[in-house]
């Protein structure tokens, strides 16, 4: 339910307005809204019905500022541009939440900045919503109309969950109007890359839309470099195919990218990639055939040379792989850590092997 269909804003009312009063207002509403005014007041009128309203409003404000919101909703979506009404004067956290989902449906596609924004201020928002102070905010209205208080916040859990995920929901629906694959890769990266909680249900709202829309060239991508590293695991893999494999994993990387901070299934996928693919460098490190290197080295009025075998070659690919491989997965900070003492051993191993053949051509052996 959005503010224009809130049976409030229908009949231009309040929640401490009482039974009197919401007759008089329905029947000025059914002038304009007909039918729809007879459904409002009937909602506003049954307490088994009326908290999904309350809970839609803005409990606990006074009506002129609610007023001032619905008019800033109505000439936004009409095209003009004035000044943001302040969130301050609304009564509670549920009311600030229901302000900012009127925000979401009216504000221009033209400024994703602004989506950003309003995401993190609803995860801020929502973080805060209690039961018990809007169980307080909403029977302070109904005090005020003379109506029956809420006596048990437990009441409140059902619809007030319901509540929290529609306005997620509202979320969802904008994130959904993104087109391109690529603008709607870039705006969760900017969702999920500022101070929004990832597991919040803001964050669950904008990566969901994103995983369907990715699912099926995911799942077909992570099914092929899956198979490859486990053909690998054991095998005695080539420089061709580690970089083929690096390839794959550089595409399903940037398309799970924005997925990949928050725990959660596509984390567990690319934790296991990330470690088969390291092994796999390893194997690669282990298996890399030797090859025959000449070195030389003017010593007084000589040359002199020396013929010997090396894998400092394999060894230098395998640091680049490493260090790829730890860019493409920085949220993997225990791989991270490993592809960097794997790199530092193998520059060790081709210092030690420069010293020894340096050692050689000075001693002439």
């Amino acid at each position: 339910m959005n503010l224009k269909e809130n049976p409030f804003a229908v009949l231009k009312a309040s929640p401490r307005d009482n039974r009197h009063i919401l007759a008089e207002k329905a029947d000025e509403a059914s002038l304009l809204e007909g039918a729809a005014a007879e459904e409002a007041l009937a909602m506003v009128m049954q307490m088994n019905r009326r908290i999904e309203a309350e809970l839609g409003w803005f409990p606990g404000t006074d009506p002129a500022v609610c007023e001032t919101f619905l008019r800033y909703t109505e000439q936004l979506k009409g095209g003009a541009s004035i000044p943001v009404p302040s969130v301050e004067g609304l009564g509670c956290p549920l009311a600030q939440a229901n302000a900012l989902a009127a925000f979401f449906e009216a504000w221009p596609d033209s400024r994703p900045e602004l989506f950003v924004g309003l995401c993190r201020s609803m995860d801020r928002i929502l973080s805060q919503v209690t039961a018990a102070e809007t169980m307080n905010v909403i029977n302070e209205d109904r005090i005020g109309g003379g109506w029956e208080a809420i006596r048990d916040e437990s009441v409140l859990f059902d619809p007030l969950e319901s509540r929290l995920r529609e306005l997620a929901q509202v979320v969802r629906t904008r994130m959904e109007r993104i087109a391109g694959d690529q603008d709607m890769t870039e705006m969760l990266c900017k969702v999920l890359g500022t101070d929004i909680d990832r597991q919040g249900s803001v964050a669950r709202a904008a990566s969901d839309v994103y995983i369907l829309r990715i699912h099926d060239r995911e799942e077909e991508l992570r099914t092929q470099i899956t198979e490859k590293l486990s053909k690998n695991k054991d095998g005695k893999p080539i420089a061709s195919q580690i970089e083929a494999m690096m390839s794959e994993i550089e595409t399903w990387g940037g398309l799970t990218k924005p997925l990949r901070w928050a725990a959660g299934e596509t984390k567990n996928h690319a934790e296991k990639i990330c470690h088969d693919m390291r092994n796999c460098i390893v194997q690669y490190c282990n298996t890399a055939p030797a090859t025959t290197e000449r070195r030389s080295l003017p010593i007084g009025n000589q040359i002199r040379t020396v013929t010997y075998q090396s894998k400092s070659g394999a060894f230098r690919k395998a640091i680049a792989y490493s260090k790829q491989l730890a860019d493409l997965f920085p949220e993997q900070h225990q791989y991270v850590e490993m592809l960097r003492k794997d790199r530092e051993m193998l520059e060790q191993l081709i210092r030690s092997e420069d010293n020894m053949v340096t050692s050689k051509l000075i001693n002439g052996r």
